[in-house]
């Protein structure tokens, strides 16, 4: 249809116009250094970082054929140990010595947020965790409670901390990863989940946890599942103990649960519960101590609905270690940035070039030295969220600058906390390090301390 004739006629641009058009503006923006060149993956014929993103579970969400280069710009931090001088815009503000040999190191430096320059915070406290001065602890209420890292660290024997596992926020806010304190399984699942700890032998080491066992119910063995999993999940049965913490347990259409108590060597069922209605008394809240909660569906629900107030029923598991030592204290971890003292990632993606807060647990000497490195600004963004910090790389470079031969990431963002105490005086309080002292602290589900013996 021709337009009308009161109208102004213009000739219909042809693609070839527009490319032509496209291609002045890029090269306008790349004059002007205002966007970055991006290459298939075959023309990088250097890595430099890994197919990961920051995201807990390292899924790489950017086109798996492109990549961007890193932009290797370190922070500007003189990490040697007798460093006398700083960059330009670099100023050492903290070196506090710890309770056991430990030592905190605080430097302020010029970060971009959001495009705007900001102060950044880059803290490390170095632990000679090898000495056997220092006992890791996992610091939490549950695997679904809430609460500042600060009210995590009650005992004023514990000098330093740092925040820990991702947590979820579409499956009841529970941690994402497994959790091990003090040699007990916590949280895993039936599929190994990576973690980060010390050994027994006082060694810092990441490994791989999983959890077998089974139910028995009568004279049929129902294989175990999770212990404190986020959903039921498989086609068998799910554990629920008092490590659950306040949050909803997952109870969808076609569940049953059973509550059962630990009377001295045996386990006793006290409730059944076949449907949401009848998930009264006990079964309604927290699980009690010394009781466990029995979830599954399908032909292992069916088995659990038989069962009757009375019953005994017997529940087995233990965890099994894969790709590294056994651990006595392990939260959940994201990346793995340094193994043997180099780059363990490869190729950089546009997440992991976002400079946003950092947490990362490293460590050197064989296992025998600690290193809790963070990354913070204090530029907060209108929804809450911090922005600042360091990209991965940059955070991969400080931990190889420190001497560290593995390091691995937690949560981050505005998760990211590290608290110290130099006293371990009854009634000192830690205070926060890598941000100033009176930063709000985000409620956090757990982290990883290390207590004076």
């Amino acid at each position: 249809m021709m337009p009308p004739t009161d109208q102004p006629t213009h000739p219909v641009p042809s693609a070839a116009h527009h490319r032509l058009r496209r291609a002045g503006l890029v090269g306008a923006l790349l004059a002007a250094g205002l966007i970055a060149v991006v290459q298939p993956a075959a023309a990088l014929t250097t890595p430099e970082l890994a197919l990961n993103s920051d995201s807990p579970v390292g899924t790489d969400r950017e086109p798996l054929s492109w990549r961007v280069r890193c932009a290797k710009t370190p922070i500007p931090v003189n990490l040697a140990p007798n460093a006398r001088t700083q960059p330009a815009g670099t100023t050492k503000i903290r070196s506090s010595r710890l309770p056991g040999g430990g030592r905190t190191n605080v430097w302020t430096y010029q970060t971009l947020a959001r495009g705007h320059r900001t102060t950044g915070y880059l803290a490390i406290t170095t632990l000679p965790v090898g000495s056997g001065r220092y006992q890791p602890d996992v610091l939490n209420r549950g695997v679904t409670s809430f609460a500042p890292l600060r009210d995590l660290t009650p005992n004023p024997r514990t000098v330093a901390a740092v925040n820990g596992d991702y947590w979820d926020l579409n499956s009841n806010s529970i941690l994402r990863g497994a959790q091990v304190v003090r040699g007990h399984i916590v949280k895993a699942y039936r599929t190994p989940r990576d973690v980060v700890g010390m050994t027994r032998h006082n060694r810092m080491a990441r490994s791989s946890v999983s959890v077998e066992g089974s139910v028995a119910v009568g004279r049929r063995h129902l294989r175990l599942e999770s212990i404190n999993g986020h959903a039921i999940v498989g086609g068998g049965v799910n554990v629920y103990t008092s490590w659950w913490g306040r949050g909803p347990r997952p109870f969808p259409t076609g569940t049953v649960e059973v509550l059962a108590e630990r009377v001295g060597d045996k386990t006793v069922v006290r409730q059944v519960a076949r449907s949401a209605r009848a998930r009264t008394g006990k079964l309604r809240w927290t699980v009690p101590t010394r009781h466990i909660v029995l979830a599954a569906r399908g032909a292992a629900g069916a088995a659990l609905a038989q069962l009757r107030p009375g019953r005994h029923v017997d529940v087995t598991y233990r965890g099994r270690w894969s790709g590294g030592s056994a651990l006595y204290s392990a939260i959940g971890q994201g990346l793995t940035l340094v193994s043997g003292a180099r780059d363990a990632l490869g190729r950089c993606t546009q997440s992991t070039e976002r400079v946003v807060p950092r947490t990362m647990i490293a460590w050197r000497d064989g296992g025998r030295t600690a290193l809790l490195i963070t990354a913070n600004s204090g530029f907060r963004t209108r929804d809450g969220s911090r922005s600042g910090g360091a990209s991965v790389w940059t955070m991969t470079d400080a931990a190889i600058r420190a001497g560290a031969t593995d390091a691995v990431f937690v949560d981050g963002g505005a998760s990211t906390t590290m608290l110290i105490r130099t006293s371990t005086r009854r009634g000192t309080a830690p205070y926060r390090v890598d941000l100033p002292r009176n930063s709000r602290q985000r409620t956090i589900v757990n982290g990883l301390g290390f207590t004076v013996r």
